[in-house]
């Protein structure tokens, strides 16, 4: 509810807005959805953690769906020179894989490329290789250091950075991602240099595993 009126205020369905409330209300709209973000991460975790995660496998266009999620992503640039591209061949195969998990993964990589990097460009790459779908999301950001790769898709783990640390967030987002991936059959990982931005990969199968 806070959300939704909150929402409702900032698009002036109720009236004009001082610039002083419309400022206050986009601190409760911010902290409203970073509050639902937590929540939702926790129960996904829990879930998990619990084994009661589901698959709910079907065919997939990913270009649609690609390009749906670059769409949700946008309003997190808030000003930023930075583009988000795709590079996805023409012919693809429709994908057999549960979309909302794979959707989540590609927001949540998105979403982490877009508050790693100030200026400069993210992208979604899919290629097809082996029987696999091979999705890159690649940014120009600040990089990962070598000695925190090995550690970044453990539960609650968060870089140790003076941006990571303005950004917030639970450290749970990546070993969600992960472990919808390698529900599906897939593999998640990362490859990234310091100040030299990073790659994070994954593939599924074409035709899930039975």
């Amino acid at each position: 509810s806070i959300i939704g009126f909150s929402k409702v205020l900032l698009n002036r369905l109720d009236g004009d807005l001082t610039e002083r409330q419309e400022t206050y209300l986009r601190s409760v709209h911010k902290s409203g959805s970073h509050l639902l973000q937590l929540i939702n991460d926790i129960l996904d975790f829990s879930r998990i953690e619990a084994g009661r995660v589901e698959v709910h496998p079907e065919e997939i266009d990913l270009q649609e769906l690609v390009s749906e999620c670059i769409e949700s992503s946008l309003p997190l640039l808030r000003g930023k020179p930075l583009r988000i591209d795709k590079e996805l061949p023409d012919a693809l195969p429709r994908l057999v894989a549960d979309r909302t998990k794979l959707k989540q993964i590609l927001l949540n990589l998105l979403s982490n490329a877009i508050k790693f990097t100030a200026a400069g460009r993210a992208c979604v790459k899919v290629r097809t290789e082996d029987g696999l779908v091979h999705v890159s999301v690649i940014d120009t950001g600040i990089g990962i250091r070598e000695a925190d790769l090995t550690r970044l898709f453990e539960p609650f783990h968060r870089l140790d950075t003076p941006l990571s640390r303005q950004v917030g967030g639970t450290g749970l987002g990546l070993a969600i991602s992960k472990k919808f991936v390698e529900l599906q059959g897939g593999r998640l990982w990362a490859e990234s240099r310091e100040n030299h931005g990073s790659t994070f990969h994954f593939t599924l199968p074409v035709a899930r595993p039975s």
